[in-house]
């Protein structure tokens, strides 16, 4: 698929984008021809300074140069291609407006690079404007660069129409340019935490416009290499080169990435071929006796051959916990979904080797860009950069909840993290309180115009959520109810409960998606569970014990603006024989239909308890006052019981677990007459009532737990 961020292939390739090959006065010796070809060979090798001087000298108004020759319209919206790599969005801007202006129906996608640079340089107004003239122009484009951009325009427009939110309504981060020890002229990017004082980064570390030329051969190009910054105070600055066999003469390094444990590097190399193709692939390194090993290149299914794999990210996977790799690739096979796609591959410690690689699917990935993936291991969280969601503008950071294939709809970051260009590599330190990103925003030292080149920026986190969880014995209730806030004084007696499994789960909102596993763990006793939470998220949080029911509750942080702890008592109460009340059970008058008020009761009750207890059977007893014959109290509460377990089947509750008993006016808890004869209405409201209780474990049907 044809790229349509190009720019982004600097990201993928050893970085010489931003170099200017040395031009002397023989330029003018050169005939169109010569410097059309001299163009393109700059452009494709990232050299895109020099390739503008040849373009621009070839558009030149020369009295030599026929007027139908120098004025075509493809290398002008070449020039304004290499332009928009150089990130120089003005110049593109007005470039793409000419190309458009020579030829309009062969250039019409000109009219979207023009909208998408007026959206990058801060005016969605005139973004809008063009994006729609785009949009009326190119019904006729059939062309699959025309179809793709088409795909595109929906979400530049959303980002558009709800760029006052991305701009006011962002996290409470404190952002700061990190100094000029770290952040040089050209790039510093993939900044990865070692812990929280350290990280690494990688970097062209120069001040000034560096020239080489091309056709001198002992003359190469400078490439990435990684270092190391280190924290003083608050501050951070570089410290040294990232010792071990990493930093290669004349090969591009970027990417860096530690597992879990600290003893494997995993990273970016970048070479070109014997056609002078580049292509990058992923190494590692193992650490042996406190020495760095020999990098590998890793193998197929990770790196193939003639495409990039790129930008590895350590994750784990929830089930085995395994190690999970994920990386960026152009690799075209099923699943890929257009332009650099996020993959994952799981790697089995047994058989010591990586499944087939798979793609993250469409809830992360687009017909455009995804780049620089993180994976926050204790949030569960995936932040990625990408230009195919609705963004501020260029390259924009994403993040979602999940694993592997299964994620929740990204959300945008908004500002501060993002502006109206290009944002990348978002990482988190350890504390999960502060991290670092890469921009070229406004601010960033820039050598050949505002926007040119990358520099690492830190960002803090201002606003702290946390929950305080304690689980402790409740007494035994006879009807359900669901918890209610308290204050922390309030439960300073009751008595804690050890060996309490406690599993967090992000809600996900989505109707296809089921909830998302963040974390599970067992507090000690007398303990207090502290979680760190994100902003406008919502969660649900379950406690289970053996011998107890399980219980939990839903919360949501939306709307919360200012830091805070929230406690949270969970009460668990012991497993019974003696039946529970469901309140609110009502049925049409002398029927066994369940009410619609009956549906959301047990929704909220039993539903709620058998999902969060799945190992248990309960029998569902319904009951009757004394009106009616014995024979027909019987068949009435035996099918209103069964009305009850159908809609829990109906549910997707298990039939197994579940038992339909009437014993009609047999069990009555109240007197249906007083002592004088007269009727007691709330007598009989009581012994019309729906109970359940538990008589055995789903594990063992053969063995009933509790019996009469």
């Amino acid at each position: 698929m044809i790229s349509i961020r190009l720019f982004i292939i600097a990201l993928l390739v050893s970085a010489t984008s931003v170099f200017g090959q040395l031009v002397d006065s023989t330029i003018f010796t050169l005939n169109s021809t010569q410097l059309k070809k001299a163009a393109r060979k700059a452009a494709a090798a990232g050299d895109y300074y020099s390739s503008i001087y040849f373009y621009n000298h070839y558009i030149a108004d020369k009295p030599s140069f026929p007027e139908f020759y120098f004025k075509k319209g493809k290398m002008t919206f070449e020039l304004a291609t290499n332009y928009r790599l150089a990130r120089d969005y003005k110049r593109a801007e007005e470039t793409y407006a000419k190309a458009y202006a020579i030829n309009p129906e062969k250039y019409v996608s000109a009219l979207y690079y023009q909208a998408l640079m007026q959206k990058m340089l801060g005016d969605c107004g005139k973004a809008k404007e063009t994006f729609a003239k785009f949009k009326k122009e190119s019904k006729a484009d059939k062309t699959k660069e025309g179809a793709i951009l088409k795909k595109l325009l929906k979400n530049d427009v959303a980002g558009c129409d709800s760029i006052n939110v991305f701009k006011n309504k962002g996290l409470s981060l404190e952002v700061t340019h990190l100094d000029t020890s770290i952040n040089k002229a050209y790039m510093d990017v993939s900044p990865f935490p070692i812990n929280d004082s350290t990280f690494v980064y990688a970097s062209l570390r120069s001040d000034t416009l560096m020239y080489f030329n091309r056709a001198d051969s002992t003359r190469v190009p400078p490439v990435s290499q990684f270092y190391v910054a280190g924290k003083k105070g608050n501050e951070w600055h570089n410290k040294s080169d990232f010792k071990g066999p990493f930093n290669i003469e004349n090969v591009g390094v970027t990417n860096g990435v530690l597992s879990t444990e600290g003893d494997r590097f995993f990273f970016t190399r970048c070479e070109k071929n014997w056609k002078d193709e580049t292509f990058c692939h992923i190494f590692v390194s193992v650490k042996s006796n406190g020495e760095w090993q020999e990098p590998t290149e890793l193998p197929e299914p990770i790196n193939l051959p003639n495409c990039n794999s790129t930008q590895p990210a350590i994750g784990y996977e929830t089930g085995k916990e395994y190690e999970v790799l994920y990386f960026v690739s152009d690799r075209v096979e099923m699943g890929a979904k257009g332009g650099k796609d996020i993959w994952f591959s799981v790697y089995d410690p047994g058989k010591k080797i990586y499944t087939p690689a798979k793609n993250a699917g469409s809830k992360i990935n687009t017909v455009g860009d995804e780049l620089t993936p993180f994976y926050d291991i204790d949030s569960k969280v995936l932040y990625f950069s990408s230009t195919g969601w609705p963004g501020m503008g260029g390259l924009d950071i994403f993040k979602s909840f999940g694993e592997l294939n299964k994620w929740t709809p990204p959300a945008n970051l908004r500002a501060p993290a993002n502006s109206s260009v290009d944002d990348i590599y978002y990482a988190v330190l350890p504390k999960n309180e502060e991290g670092f990103f890469v921009s070229n925003r406004e601010g960033s030292i820039a050598l050949k115009n505002e926007y040119c080149c990358f520099d690492i920026y830190q960002y803090v986190n201002k606003m702290r959520l946390g929950l305080n969880l304690m689980a402790y014995k409740a007494e035994n209730k006879q009807v359900i109810k669901l918890l209610e806030d308290h204050k922390m004084s309030e439960y300073k007696d009751k008595p804690r409960l050890d060996s309490v499994e406690i599993k967090v789960f992000l809600v996900n909102d989505s109707l296809e998606s089921e909830d998302i596993l963040l974390c599970k763990f067992n507090p000690a006793k007398n303990d207090l569970s502290f979680l760190k939470l994100e902003q406008n998220q919502s969660y649900r949080i379950i406690a289970s014990r053996p011998g107890f029911f399980t219980n939990g509750f839903e919360f949501t942080t939306n709307g919360m603006t200012v830091s805070d702890t929230i406690f949270q008592p969970i009460g668990l109460h012991e497993l019974s024989k003696d039946p529970i009340v469901i309140p609110n059970i009502y049925y049409e008058f002398d029927k066994a239909d369940l009410t619609k008020d009956s549906k959301y009761t047990l929704d909220t009750t039993i539903y709620k308890l058998l999902m969060e207890n799945p190992n248990i059977i309960v029998e569902i007893g319904s009951h009757t006052d004394s009106r009616g014959s014995d024979e027909y109290n019987i068949r009435l509460s035996q099918k209103r019981a069964e009305s009850v377990v159908n809609y829990l089947v109906a549910r997707k509750i298990d039939p197994r677990r579940l038992r339909a008993k009437g014993y009609g006016e047999t069990r009555h808890i109240a007197k249906n007459e007083n002592a004088d004869g007269s009727d007691n209405p709330d007598g009989r409201q009581k012994n019309r009532r729906t109970e359940f209780r538990i008589v055995g474990e789903v594990s063992k049907y053969s063995e009933i737990i509790y019996t009469e």
